[in-house]
């Protein structure tokens, strides 16, 4: 049997102090899972007992040097592309200054171009409603709705510190990290 054949493989599990309650009821598990199309990954999480916290990370284990990664996104084709975003990773769309700068408890996962639209889409609604310029906010989340629906086309770049997050599709561009990448 093949390792993807058997899902994802626990490596490791250990107790770790929890950095929400500071209790040490923090359990943290390590998973391989070799995937048909994104090789292998290392899936992360932790789960506190006591106060419920939790944290999750996904990183590429073909991870190399500091990486940017550019695509240009025509249409619903190039929305359907793989995203594995690590926590370290940070994310902008040219076109708009959209831009999402990872903190201290990010969060790594699996998703895909349109996926990371709607993430955006979710934190601008969120953002204006306390906003002062709402008719920029209102511009900005209909722009994003038309991406969405493929009506718009856009630049979508990923720089990753750490070389482990990747985009699967054509016409993907793997850069290395530079100034570009430091917003």
């Amino acid at each position: 049997m093949k390792l993807e054949d058997r899902g994802p493989v626990k490596i490791l599990e250990y107790k770790s102090k929890c950095p929400y309650c500071g209790l040490d009821s923090l359990t943290v598990s390590e998973y391989i899972y070799n995937t048909p199309f994104m090789g292998s990954v290392l899936i992360t999480t932790s789960i506190c007992l006591e106060c419920g916290f939790k944290h999750r990370d996904v990183s590429s284990l073909d991870a190399d040097n500091p990486s940017k990664i550019k695509v240009r996104v025509l249409g619903e084709r190039e929305l359907r592309y793989m995203v594995v975003k690590s926590s370290s990773a940070s994310v902008k769309i040219l076109e708009t200054g959209l831009e999402y700068i990872p903190g201290p408890y990010s969060q790594g996962y699996i998703t895909t171009i349109e996926g990371l639209l709607y993430e955006f889409q979710e934190a601008t609604t969120i953002a204006c409603r306390d906003a002062e310029d709402r008719d920029k906010c209102t511009s900005i989340i209909e722009w994003i709705n038309k991406a969405i629906d493929g009506l718009v086309e856009f630049t979508l770049i990923l720089c990753d510190p750490s070389g482990k997050s990747k985009i699967y599709g054509d016409n993907v561009i793997e850069e290395l990290f530079d100034q570009e990448c430091m917003f």
